[in-house]
């Protein structure tokens, strides 16, 4: 297995240690944004499926609202 090249090398690190902790914070910051871009769509594909269960929810209560209604005024018809 072959080791990945990095564009510095260390001697160039211990060069400039300053460039050097500016490099691994951009690797980590690098990491940090794709990981909470990954993040937020698991998030936003979580709320969608729910979503979509709330509003079959939704519909049956409001056809189960519609009967009771129907039935409302047919029993208050029959008492006039």
């Amino acid at each position: 297995m072959t080791t990945p090249k990095l564009p510095i090398s260390f001697a160039q690190f211990v060069k400039n240690p300053i460039a050097a902790v500016t490099f691994l914070s951009l690797i980590a910051m690098g990491y940090l944004y794709m990981d909470a871009k990954a993040s937020h769509q698991a998030q936003i594909d979580a709320c969608t499926e729910r979503e979509q269960t709330k509003n079959i929810r939704i519909e049956k209560l409001e056809g189960d609202l519609e009967k009771l209604q129907n039935k409302f005024i047919e029993l208050v018809t029959e008492l006039k």
